[in-house]
C-alpha cells in the first residue's frame, strides 16, 4: 500500500469500528429490556473474523482503490492464509494483513502472526491491524508493542470508546479499544 491507500485503510477500520459501536449502543437501548442486563455490550465482544468483515465492507463503501481479498494464501506460501489481501489491477498480491484481537499481556497471539510474515518471503506490504479489547494505557502499549516487536513500524492508532454493562457495578462502564495499524519493516 501506499502511504495514501495506508490512511484510507486505516481510516475505514476506524469508521467501520465507530459505526458498529455506535449501531449497536442504539439497538440496545431500543432493546433495554431484553439486553439492560448482559456484561459485553459493546465492539470488544466482537470476534476477529467479524472485525474482518466490517472492516471489508466500509473499505468498498469507501472506494478503495485495491481489490479485498478475504482469506488470501501468501503467494510465496499458499498453505498459509493471511486475514486479508490487496490486489492490483492485474490481480497481484500488493499487501497481506493479518487481523488480531489483542487479549494477553505479553502479546503471544501477535508475535504468532509476525514470526508467519517472517518465514514469508513476499516482498509487498505486510500489516498487522491490532485490536486491543481490555484498554490499558494506550502510549505505553504501544511502545510496548514496538519494543516487543522491533522488525514493525507503527502506521497508525486509535482508540474507540465502547459501553458495555459490569454485573458486579450493575452500572454502564465505558472503555476503550484501542486499535494499531503495523505494517513489517
Amino acid at each position: 500500500m501506499n502511504p495514501s491507500n495506508e490512511t484510507l485503510f486505516f481510516e475505514s477500520i476506524r469508521k467501520a469500528l465507530a459505526a458498529e459501536e455506535d449501531e449497536l449502543q442504539q439497538l440496545l437501548k431500543q432493546n433495554s429490556s431484553l439486553y439492560r442486563q448482559q456484561n459485553i455490550h459493546g465492539i470488544g465482544c466482537l470476534y476477529e473474523t467479524t472485525l474482518v468483515y466490517l472492516v471489508w465492507k466500509q473499505l468498498m463503501r469507501n472506494r478503495f482503490p485495491l481489490e479485498i481479498f478475504w482469506e488470501c494464501p501468501y503467494p510465496d506460501q499458499p498453505t498459509l492464509h493471511a486475514d486479508m489481501a490487496l490486489l492490483t489491477e492485474d490481480r497481484q498480491v500488493d499487501s497481506l494483513i493479518e487481523y488480531k484481537l489483542w487479549k494477553y499481556e505479553d502479546a503471544k497471539e501477535i508475535r504468532g502472526d509476525v514470526e508467519k510474515y517472517q518465514r514469508s518471503s513476499f516482498q509487498g506490504g505486510k500489516y498487522l491491524v491490532i485490536f486491543e479489547v481490555y484498554g490499558g494505557d494506550f502510549d505505553a502499549n504501544t511502545e510496548y508493542l514496538l519494543q516487543s516487536f522491533p522488525n514493525v513500524s507503527l502506521v497508525n492508532r486509535t482508540t474507540i470508546a465502547s459501553v458495555f454493562y459490569d454485573t458486579a457495578k450493575q452500572c454502564d462502564v465505558t472503555k476503550q479499544i484501542h486499535i494499531y495499524m503495523l505494517r513489517m519493516k
